[in-house]
Parts: C-alpha cells; structure tokens; sequence
C-alpha cells in the first residue's frame, strides 16, 4: 500500500469545492430579501467550506493521489 488516498476522498479538496462553489454559484429568493438573504447564505457556505478544508487538512494521515 502506497499509504496515499484518492482525490475525491479528500475533506480538504471538499471542502475547497463547497468554497468554490459558494462563490460561484448564487441562490435565488425573492425580489427584496435577495441581496441579504444571498449574501447570508453564500457567506455561510464559504465559511463551512473552509472550517471542512481547514479541519482535512488537520486532521489527515494520508497524502492525496491525484488518479
């Protein structure tokens, strides 16, 4: 065993993925509460993407094999 795991297993690169996507990626409410709401919500995952990339990166044992 080469002690590597596979790239999608990653809590780091998953956690880099909700990030990205939270950026990227807008919500859609009502006409009024958009800015708000949208910002709220965005935030809320860019920062749960991070605390998730942080604590992979934290918390690995194994190096990440790109297949």
């Amino acid at each position: 065993m080469d002690n590597a795991k596979g790239f999608l297993t990653s809590k780091t690169i998953w956690g880099l993925v909700i990030t990205a996507a939270a950026s990227v990626f807008g919500y859609n409410v009502p006409v009024g509460l958009e800015t708000e709401v949208t910002t709220i919500v965005t935030h809320g995952f860019e920062v749960f993407g991070l605390i998730l990339a942080a604590y992979g990166r934290i918390k690995a044992e194994k190096k990440i094999k790109i297949v």
